[in-house]
């Protein structure tokens, strides 16, 4: 970092100069770490293994499928159709439920498929087309332990943590995101200013849009971990609805 800008040094030791730093390398930032000089502030992750299939039965093309099983701790199993007749399955748990439970995550997604009541005859004849791949979720904007601005650095998308914490979707958030840094590069360029407090403006965008909705979606999500029951009464309360709605007098 210098006083007119900031210079990156690439992996074959090319050097870059820039005005700004902005953020968008995932879960493992790199420029996060070069932020808050640490790992550790995003203290909620989620690891997550993701495969594409072909051959899956049952799969509806306008349907995601989330399932929530009592052997996935805080988790979620997930099978969702995508292109060229190919279905996306995945599983993501809690790091510390993990742990706190000795669950093998990469196991307990090849049981489900193979061995699991409920799902083994759907993966019969299904095919792995391509590689498993495994990757952190980060969860937990809204404790307001990572900083997700600096003087001539911000960071988006899954590097500042802004994931929905209620099904682990982090494209959309990424993009908004994105908007608000070019929003913010714009006026740093108009009023030559990069420093951390004119930043500032950056996290005030993103907390507006994001803070109150995540802690709400935080709060219901870790309520149902806790009283699994509470899903199947929400779910039957809002068909009932929709089936009161559609009805016709």
């Amino acid at each position: 970092m210098q006083k007119d800008g900031v210079i990156i040094t690439t992996h074959d030791g090319t050097q870059l100069k820039a005005k700004m730093v902005i953020g968008c390398d995932g879960a493992h930032s790199i420029v996060q770490s070069a932020l808050t000089n640490t790992r550790e502030a995003l203290v909620e992750t989620y690891p997550g293994i993701r495969s594409y299939y072909k051959n899956v039965k049952g799969v509806e093309q306008d349907c995601l499928e989330i399932h929530f099983l009592p052997n996935i701790p805080k988790g979620y199993f997930w099978i969702f159709p995508s292109t060229d007749g190919l279905t996306n399955v995945g599983i993501a748990a809690n790091k510390k439920m993990l742990a706190k439970h000795n669950i093998n995550m990469r196991k307990e997604f090849h049981y489900l498929m193979n061995e699991a009541p409920q799902f083994k005859e759907r993966f019969a004849e299904a095919e792995l087309v391509g590689e498993e791949k495994g990757w952190s979720i980060p969860i937990g904007y809204f404790d307001g332990k990572l900083p997700i601005s600096g003087n001539r650095i911000l960071l988006c998308g899954d590097a500042a943590g802004l994931v929905e914490p209620a099904t682990g979707e982090g494209i959309a958030p990424a993009m908004s995101s994105g908007r608000f840094a070019a929003w913010q590069i714009k006026k740093c360029f108009k009023e030559n200013n990069f420093s951390a407090d004119f930043m500032k403006g950056y996290e005030k965008d993103i907390h507006k849009k994001y803070f109150r909705n995540y802690y709400f979606k935080t709060t219901i999500t870790n309520l149902y971990y806790k009283m699994p029951f509470l899903m199947d009464w929400v779910i039957a309360f809002f068909s009932g609805l929709h089936k009161l709605q559609g009805r016709k007098y």
